[in-house]
């Protein structure tokens, strides 16, 4: 009467590995999780990126406008959107150093 007990003790075994597996599926759906996220954030900041520039180039047409003209220059639009700029850098900074690789084997 082994037999019973041997396919008992494979089921176990069968059991415990798919639970094994099911840790690492959820592992790997909470990182995808947090790459997305990260990605969403990196996506977001450079189209402020994208943002901050184009308003440098409008503040240096405007600027290019004024000095044809004669007229003083007004360097407030172009420092601001530069400042801009620096912060989405930043953002940007905090992002990567923030995120790390997986260890190795996980």
């Amino acid at each position: 009467m082994t037999w019973p007990w041997r396919i008992s003790s494979e089921l176990r075994t069968i059991s415990a590995t798919l639970a094994q597996l099911s840790l690492k599926v959820n592992k790997i759906m909470a990182d995808q999780d947090a790459l997305n996220a990260i990605a969403q954030r990196i996506e977001a900041d450079v189209t402020g990126e994208g943002a901050a520039l184009q308003t440098i180039k409008d503040a240096i047409a405007a600027l290019q406008a004024t000095a044809s003209q004669g007229q003083p220059l007004d360097f407030t639009a172009i420092n601001q959107a530069v400042n801009d700029l620096d912060g989405k850098l930043a953002d940007i900074q905090q992002v990567a150093a923030s995120t790390q690789a997986p260890p190795a084997g996980t």
